[in-house]
């Protein structure tokens, strides 16, 4: 069962209850906040260099450009809510405001994303009053879809305000974690795969397999999906394609341009981007 509603491009909100499972991380980033909510199955996701293992009730707060994705690990159902919007849902002289429960966007591994346990604090409401707006005239639901979103938003402000960031369910190996920290922190340097060998005394294909199975990404993949989300900061705020390339370590713009069209699906020169203040 699945509930969609869409307000314009602005906001997407889903209810899924699947019995499938893919056994592989599904990576990649976008520019809308995402709120994730857990409700019950087994299994991970991986946000920014850590991997969570979910417990029913517990909740992910994304800001645009977090490299992330969830990976299904059994058959057993499994259920959550996500809801993607854009800042410009938000009312304007509220936006600071609401938008507050979200991390600050640096995406240096030590931004708080994750918080359990929540089973407590009434937010399935929220959800309802969103799945309720499938069986109202879109005159309506358009209206108050907004209405409903920034209410959620608001709960989350006070939530998060007495709630404290969870490190609890990380699974990821001391070496993953290590190298995830070490490419955030030189993320626009030279980084080579003979450079992180050495530095973490593994071998190359030992290094590779273990990124692979822990994030489902070989260890260069992650640093163009960093690299590629970080250009795509540099492009909204109108750094020209050329510069963002070099500003984020490719010193050759061809690379820069395969990478950032194979993930994103558009070439740095064709984006277009709200300016909106």
């Amino acid at each position: 069962m699945a509930s969609l509603v869409s307000y314009d491009t602005d906001v997407v909100f889903h209810y899924l209850n699947s019995i499938e499972h893919d056994r592989e991380f599904q990576m990649h980033f976008h520019d809308i906040y995402e709120i994730y909510y857990f409700v019950d199955g087994e299994a991970d996701y991986f946000v920014e260099g850590k991997q969570y293992r979910l417990k029913p009730d517990s909740l992910l707060l994304l800001a645009p450009h977090a490299i992330h994705g969830v990976r299904v690990n059994s058959p057993k159902p499994y259920k959550r809510y996500t809801i993607h919007f854009d800042s410009d849902l938000v009312s304007i002289d509220r936006r600071a405001f609401l938008l507050s429960a979200f991390s600050d966007g640096k995406h240096d591994g030590t931004h708080e994303v994750y918080y359990q346990n929540l089973g407590d604090f009434d937010l399935y409401p929220y959800f309802d009053a969103l799945t309720n707006c499938n069986h109202l005239p879109d005159s309506l639901s358009q209206k108050l879809i907004p209405i409903h979103i920034e209410a959620l938003l608001a709960k989350l402000v006070e939530l998060r305000h007495s709630l404290h960031y969870s490190d609890e369910g990380i699974t990821l190996s001391k070496t993953v974690v290590a190298v995830t920290n070490y490419i955030n922190q030189h993320l626009t340097e030279n980084i080579t795969l003979d450079t992180l060998c050495e530095q973490f005394y593994v071998s190359k294909v030992h290094l590779n397999r273990i990124f692979t199975k822990s994030i489902g990404t070989t260890v260069f993949e992650y640093v163009a999906y960093k690299r590629i989300a970080l250009a795509r900061r540099l492009l909204e705020n109108g750094v020209p394609a050329r510069e963002a390339a070099i500003q984020v370590g490719y010193n050759d713009y061809s690379t820069f341009f395969r990478a950032y069209k194979k993930i994103t699906n558009c070439a740095p020169t064709q984006e277009t981007f709200n300016h909106q203040e």
